[in-house]
């Protein structure tokens, strides 16, 4: 009994001293791993521009490239894997005028991809001291770039300077011609039919048409829905049996209805 016990004890003893250099074996193992992962280098750096449907972007690869090597000096390539912050390049690009968001994530082959989705501009701002700038879809005000122009709406003439409290509290002058500029933007009919939005000395709206030389007098910001319904329905039926050359004056202004001259 005496020897039987004690070989019990010497396989229990043989048993935890495995265990135990099994778990420094795996620590080792793993520190090493991390030591190999920290030490190992970025290799390529991926960006991605989502174009939005468009054939071309405010955007291009070289701007992101540019953004990143200001901030951090260099583009990334060759640097310890360690060493670069996901989520600080993230916040970076995310605030850049012309990008909504921004993904970024370094990849088994430690190639740093970068995703990025641009702010679509759907009105283009000319305003009374020649500023020019674009607008979003949500409000943001975007710098001309060299690289595209997108053909948008233009709105000019008596328009005042951007400022965000326009937006902050969703009235002035400049937020309602971004509102009536959105509203025609998401119309593909009107879209295809207005060409800029004009502002006369009385704070009053002018419409100028893509097709034909028609003047078209929107007026004040009220009603702009129905407005812009009662401008479809005539185009639609109107202009259709009467022809573009039949009128030179379509005038909005008033409640329900269509005076053309």
């Amino acid at each position: 009994m005496s020897k039987s016990r004690n070989n019990r004890n010497v396989n229990k003893t043989v048993k935890h001293l495995a265990i135990t250099l099994g778990g420094i074996a795996l620590f080792v193992l793993l520190v090493s791993a991390a030591t190999y992962v920290r030490n190992n280098k970025s290799t390529v750096i991926n960006i991605n521009i989502d174009t939005l449907g468009e054939k071309k972007s405010l955007l291009v690869q070289k701007d992101i490239k540019d953004i990143i090597e200001r901030t951090y000096g260099f583009d990334l390539v060759g640097v310890p894997i360690n060493e670069v912050d996901v989520l600080s390049l993230e916040n970076l690009l995310k605030n850049v005028p012309h990008i909504k968001d921004a993904n970024v994530h370094i990849d088994a082959q430690n190639e740093v991809h970068v995703n990025v989705i641009p702010r679509k501009a759907i009105i283009r701002i000319v305003d009374e001291y020649g500023s020019d700038y674009f607008l979003d879809e949500d409000g943001i005000r975007l710098p001309i770039s060299s690289n595209f122009t997108p053909r948008v709406i233009v709105a000019n003439g008596n328009i005042p300077q951007y400022h965000d409290r326009a937006f902050e509290e969703k009235k002035g002058i400049l937020f309602d011609i971004y509102t009536l500029g959105l509203m025609i933007s998401r119309d593909p009919f009107l879209a295809a039919q207005i060409d800029q939005i004009y502002i006369n000395k009385e704070q009053q709206v002018e419409l100028i048409p893509k097709i034909g030389k028609q003047e078209i007098l929107f007026g004040s910001f009220k009603d702009i829905e129905d407005k812009l319904e009662n401008l479809v329905a005539f185009y639609k039926n109107g202009i259709a049996y009467k022809g573009w050359r039949k009128y030179k004056k379509i005038d909005l202004r008033f409640n329900k209805q269509v005076i053309c001259k």
